[in-house]
C-alpha cells in the first residue's frame, strides 16, 4: 500500500453519528462508542448564553477533542464534540453538512462528508469513533471539521451565518 493510501485510510472507519443513550468516555479498557444526547435543554441554554441579545440562529462549538492524542498506529480513537445551539424563532433543528477532514503537512489527505446532519437546539454531545490504520505514517496531522447549515448553503448573501470551522492536532507515534 502507498504511504498516501495509508494516510487516506486514517479515517476511513469514520463512524456515522447515530443517537445513543450512554456517555462516550475512553477508559484503558473501554472502546469507543458513536452516538450523541442531549446535555442540556433548549431553553436553559438560551438564557445561560444569553441568546435573546445575540444575533439568530447561534451556534458555538464548546468541546472539540480527540481522545487519546498522541495516538498510535492501530488505536481507536474518540472524536467528541459538544455543541450549544439556540435556533431563530420557532426553535427548530437546523441541518446541513458536516466535514471532517485531515491533513498532512498541509496537504489533504481524507475528507469526511455527512449531509443533513441535525443540529439540536440546547446543549449536545456528538461522539465519532475513528480507526487508525496500523500502516500509519507517525506525524502530526490537523483535524479539521466544519458544519455549513443547508439554509446557508442556500442563501450565500445572508448576513447570518451559522457555520462551525474548528481544527485540532493530532499526533500519531511510532508503531504500536
Amino acid at each position: 500500500m502507498r504511504p498516501r493510501d495509508t494516510i487516506l485510510a486514517l479515517l476511513l472507519c469514520l463512524c456515522a453519528v447515530s443517537c445513543a443513550p450512554k456517555s462516550a468516555t475512553l477508559s484503558p479498557s473501554a472502546k469507543p462508542v458513536a452516538g450523541s444526547r442531549l446535555l442540556t435543554p433548549a431553553e436553559a441554554v438560551f438564557a445561560s448564553l444569553d441568546c435573546a441579545n445575540k444575533p439568530l440562529p447561534y451556534l458555538v462549538l464548546e468541546e472539540n477533542r480527540l481522545t487519546p492524542n498522541p495516538a498510535r498506529p492501530g488505536d481507536e480513537l474518540l472524536h467528541r464534540m459538544v455543541y450549544a445551539f439556540c435556533p431563530a424563532p420557532g426553535g427548530k433543528a437546523e441541518t446541513g453538512v458536516l466535514t471532517r477532514s485531515l491533513f498532512l503537512n498541509g496537504k489533504p489527505v481524507f475528507s469526511d462528508v455527512t449531509r443533513d446532519f441535525a443540529v439540536a437546539p440546547g446543549r449536545t454531545a456528538v461522539d465519532a469513533v475513528i480507526a487508525v490504520p496500523a500502516a500509519a505514517a507517525p506525524g502530526t496531522y490537523v483535524y479539521a471539521v466544519e458544519y455549513v447549515s443547508n439554509s446557508e448553503a442556500r442563501k450565500r448573501k445572508l448576513a447570518r451565518a451559522l457555520t462551525l470551522d474548528e481544527k485540532l492536532d493530532l499526533v500519531l507515534t511510532g508503531k504500536p
